[in-house]
């Protein structure tokens, strides 16, 4: 029985597409330029039966991709076409474009549209201009046959956006359900600087190519564009957000990723929410289709490039969509539809056969060979000859499908823990990541309110790679976190707070090139009242000054649960500098409830005035600090700061000079003299030493150091090498003669 529904099925939507030539959903539209037709419609939705590997059609197959041309899809009525979109009643979109033959665009219509009710009545959608100028509520566009990059719908306000090659800019147009278009914006890329010349079209690097429309994780709109870099760079990935009326937000424009491999991506697709394919047309057996998941500015491309055609798989023509795919147990239904990858390609298959035109591959990981599981459509049916050259987009025809959201595959619990040593307020955090092994970074634990954290008992496989006050991040081994439960991940005290209940944000942090934060939950917990932290003081301390130079010396008090071995101090003013800022102590460190020997730091900075205090926080850990190893354990305390007046300090205390006679010869008759100086204070500070006579005494005969312009009678400035002096002794660094 349901054989014979099935054959009912194909027979009533392949009649009605003969009949009325309307677009089915699931149906493909696929652009090209060959014998005077540039467009065909490919009916892919019966994919269960499809054979792969072959031409999909009888005899080799048990049903056919069955093809059919509306006769105005024509070079004569459309002229050379690339860009195609779709809307949500099935009209279809072309756009006029230079890939496919530069001396055949359009100079009048070069945007067109086929009603969806009827493929065959195509209309002048956007008109051609040769005057460059304002367009804002009109059907026409400055183009003088450069034609566009590509043209995509936004099926959230119902619009079209489209590359324009001569500006390098970006128009949106309504009236898709209308014959004639609108203009309503045009959004100029930060990177274009396109004068208004008509005859001279923006180059690489101004010129934008693939575009789309995504709902992203946050709820917000974008449109993504395809920036073209000059070669050898890679082509570049942007978006623009669109605000509540979907218009664009031109100060949100960013760049989210560069391409992998190419410098042009022509055509960017979107599966719901969290994934994206980009396809490249660049030389021949050289041009990649790659899929990325993820959301803005956290876009990751899978391991490797999507195989498209024989050989390297780097046949892409430059077209990609999503596409439904049916299930040989549910014929009845068109199937998930982001479960295949359309690509249009030459070579999909070159060999025995060569079979150009359009071809399919599933979207999620799959077993066996490429030739296993592509399911390949020839553009004429005509595997013998090949179509080279010519192919175009490829758009289906399908629904929104509903959106992924990331957010929905995490989840963070935590519960308490008597810890009384380390706190009167821990807690042991959970993890669970179901959504990949290869997307997310890190996770960052912040407290608001001023809540403080301090962590300890990190699960081996994981580091903490930050700690601040009031945040903490960690990363696993492997760079990346893995699809997995993490129990008792590690174990977090807060204090600092003063009120309740607590809080703490949990940030899921993306891939590397941002880093952005994905997702986040917030989590409250109710500790009572105050709680200041167990971590580490400063007793015994002084701040003085000797030889010009700040030295503050202290002693470190352990109120932690864990040996120190190493802290850091934070200056609360950044004008101020500690150096060391962090020390590494020799284990086992300064044992709990100890108090350490003295320590000794400098300070250096605009930020030391006299009079003024000197405050800082101490961050300890229970391991040195080096490279390539992370303590397990760590508190921070920027609630009990430390305070102290900062004394005063001349620089000029730390410096002594010297003049002894010269000896014989004496050029000047017993009053030559040879001039050393002591330097104890800070290094490249003083950056000479000049000497003046004072009384009408002159200075006439001088050696040594450089001499810096001018020089008077009476006057002389002395340049050490290197420029600056250091914290050392200078002896006879010049001679002078009074």
């Amino acid at each position: 029985m349901r054989t014979i529904i099935f054959t009912m099925l194909v027979c009533l939507l392949n009649a009605g597409l003969t009949s009325a030539q309307v677009l089915q959903k699931g149906q493909a539209v696929f652009s090209f330029n060959w014998q005077n037709r540039v467009a065909e419609v490919i009916d892919v939705r019966n994919n269960s039966l499809a054979c792969t590997g072959t031409n999909w059609a009888a005899p080799a197959c048990s049903n056919t991709a069955a093809i059919t041309q509306p006769s105005n899809w024509s070079l004569s009525r459309m002229g050379a076409i690339f860009g195609i979109a779709i809307d949500d009643k099935g009209d279809v979109f072309f756009a006029s474009s230079p890939i496919l033959g530069p001396a055949m665009v359009s100079d009048t219509g070069i945007i067109f549209r086929a009603d969806g009710a009827n493929l065959n009545t195509v209309s002048d959608f956007i008109l051609n201009t040769n005057t460059y100028g304002p367009v804002i509520k009109t059907n026409t566009i400055p183009n003088n046959k450069n034609g566009f990059g590509n043209i995509a719908y936004d099926r959230w306000y119902q619009q079209l956006f489209a590359t324009n090659l001569l500006d390098g800019k970006i128009y949106r147009i309504s009236g898709a359900g209308s014959a004639s278009g609108t203009v309503e914006s045009v959004f100029t890329p930060p990177f274009n600087t396109f004068n208004g010349d008509i005859n001279s079209p923006v180059k690489p690097g101004e010129r934008c190519w693939g575009i789309g429309v995504n709902l992203d994780n946050d709820g917000v709109v974008r449109v993504y564009f395809a920036r073209e870099m000059p070669y050898p760079s890679l082509g570049e990935v942007w978006s623009v957000a669109l605000d509540g009326a979907g218009e664009f937000i031109a100060s949100s424009a960013i760049l989210e990723f560069q391409g992998p491999n190419a410098t042009k991506i022509t055509d960017l697709a979107f599966a719901p929410g969290d994934r994206m394919l980009i396809a490249e047309r660049e030389g021949p057996h050289s041009s990649e289709v790659w899929q990325y998941h993820g959301t803005h500015l956290a876009w990751a491309p899978e391991n490797q490039h999507v195989t498209v055609g024989s050989g390297s798989g780097r046949n892409c023509a430059g077209g990609v969509d999503y596409g439904y795919r049916q299930s040989p147990n549910d014929i009845m239904s068109l199937g998930d539809c982001s479960r295949l990858i359309w690509a249009s390609s030459n070579a999909i298959r070159l060999d025995v056969l060569a079979v150009y035109g359009i071809c399919a591959v599933p979207s999620d990981p799959y077993t066996g060979t490429y030739l296993q599981n592509a399911i390949m459509v020839d553009m004429d049916g005509d595997t013998i000859n090949q179509s080279k050259g010519v192919m175009g987009d490829v758009e289906i025809f399908r629904d929104d499908c509903g959106r992924s959201d990331i957010c929905d595959f995490l989840d963070v619990s935590a519960e308490k823990t008597d810890d009384p040593n380390a706190g009167d307020c821990c807690w042991k955090f959970s993890l669970t990541n179901e959504y990949r092994d290869d997307y997310f970074t890190g996770i960052q634990f912040c407290g608001l309110d001023g809540v403080q954290l301090s962590y300890s008992g990190v699960i081996p496989t994981w580091d903490v790679v930050q700690h601040a006050p009031t945040s903490v991040i960690v990363q696993p081994h492997s760079g990346s976190i893995p699809v997995d439960h993490f129990p008792d991940l590690l174990q977090l005290c807060l204090s600092g707070y003063s009120s309740s209940p607590q809080r703490v944000v949990v940030k899921w942090l993306g891939p590397d090139l941002h880093q952005s934060v994905v997702c986040m939950d917030t989590l409250e917990f109710d500790c009572g009242g105050n709680a200041n932290p167990r971590c580490v003081r400063a007793v015994e301390d002084s701040l003085v000054c000797k030889n010009g130079q700040y030295t503050y010396t202290f002693k470190i008090k352990n109120n932690a649960p864990f040996n120190v071995q190493s802290f850091v101090i934070t200056p609360l003013d950044p004008n101020i500098q500690v150096t060391p800022g962090l020390v590494n102590l020799t284990p086992p460190g300064i044992a709990p409830n100890t108090t350490s020997g003295y320590f000794s730091v400098t300070l250096t900075g605009s930020g030391l005035i006299p009079g003024q205090p000197f405050c800082f926080y101490l961050t300890a850990h229970d391991q040195p600090v080096l490279n390539g190893n992370f303590p397990h354990a760590c508190c921070t305390d920027s609630v009990l700061v430390d305070c102290l007046p900062i004394p005063k300090c001349d620089p000029c205390d730390g410096v002594a000079i010297s003049a002894a006679p010269v000896g014989s010869p004496d050029p000047a008759g017993g009053c030559c003299r040879s001039l050393s100086i002591t330097n104890n204070y800070l290094p490249g500070y003083f950056t000479g030493v000049q000497v003046n006579g004072l009384g009408g005494v002159q200075i006439s005969y001088v050696s040594g150091w450089a001499i810096q312009p001018p020089v008077t009678p009476s006057s002389v400035t002395f340049i050490p090498p290197g420029g600056t002096l250091g914290t050392a002794t200078y002896n006879g660094f010049a001679d002078i003669c009074l």
